[in-house]
């Protein structure tokens, strides 16, 4: 009894050994892991640091980044310039899932990430349209996890363009909105984060400030009339013309009749919605019939 009790002890000195090498191993282990997750962060934070940098620094990659989230026409070598900038910012959404999908990442701030990359889908038309057309080409989870951020059929090529006799309803009724005195009807036919833009001006971003912009031309013709002239379509683009006719007697006004025409380019969203009108009127005519009344017909 007496030679079995220093053997007992030894073996089980030896496993207590064994059991805090493991927890020191264990130890370690955790400190390399917290170790490796702040290089990570650190890593993903100055990925995206550098994407914003570069356009803030290059006011013309600036001017593309800006007009094509809106989906505005670009040249050749501008929408070139778009997809890279767009690729890159989608390679490093996806690192940043991988990150997370191998535990590298935080709970709390990937949730974060993937609130800020939905917003960011859902207001830029021009992203939205280049995800649509290489979504193949990225890792299966990551494109679900992106696509379940969108409306749903949101890359479905299957649902195609509005139906001609949807569409002629909807710019119908858009014409109504337009006529109604009552802006707010004219911005609902926008998506949450859509835009109208006139010619070169800076675009009305949003359904507030879109029916700021129908408001102004409201109030300055209360009799305000919209015709519409002409529908078409060229792919994605619709085109639709019209006629405004009206008397400048809001406040302030001259009284003189406005007789003028133009065109809109709309970009239609997943929702049904206008994601971006390019509006195009004679803004320097429209200005002298304010100021002196329209020219009668012959």
């Amino acid at each position: 009894m007496s030679q079995k009790r220093p053997a007992q002890w030894l073996s089980l000195l030896a496993n207590l050994g064994a059991l805090i090498g493991l927890l020191l191993i264990a130890a370690q282990l955790r400190q390399n892991r917290e170790l490796m997750r702040s290089q990570v962060r650190h890593d993903l934070s100055m990925g995206i640091v550098e994407l914003l940098n570069v356009p803030a620094g290059n006011a013309q990659l600036a001017s593309v980044l800006r007009r094509g989230e809106l989906g505005e026409p670009l040249t050749a070598d501008e929408r070139f310039q778009f997809n890279v900038r767009t690729n890159a910012l989608l390679r490093y959404w996806e690192d940043v899932h991988y990150q997370y999908r191998h535990g590298l990442s935080d709970e709390v701030e990937f949730s974060a990430q993937k609130e800020a990359w939905g917003a960011t889908i859902r207001r830029s038309v021009g992203l939205a349209m280049y995800w649509c057309g290489v979504r193949e080409l990225y890792s299966p989870e990551f494109r679900a996890e992106l696509d379940a951020l969108q409306p749903p059929n949101a890359c479905n090529q299957e649902t195609g363009p509005m139906a001609p006799a949807d569409l002629a309803e909807f710019a119908t009724r858009y014409t109504q909105a337009w006529s109604s005195q009552d802006p707010a009807s004219v911005a609902a036919f926008f998506a949450e984060t859509g835009a109208l833009k006139i010619n070169d001006g800076e675009p009305s971003v949003g359904r507030a400030a879109i029916t700021a912009t129908a408001l102004s031309f409201m109030t300055a013709l209360p009799d305000m009339v919209l015709v519409m002239d002409s529908l078409g379509r060229s792919g994605e683009r619709v085109t639709y013309h019209w006629t405004l006719t009206g008397s400048n007697t809001g406040p302030g006004g001259t009284g003189n009749a406005v007789h003028i025409s133009g065109y809109e380019e709309w970009l239609f969203g997943p929702d049904g919605l206008i994601a971006h009108s390019q509006g195009h009127m004679d803004e320097a005519e429209y200005a002298r019939q304010l100021a002196n009344g329209a020219t009668p017909p012959p």
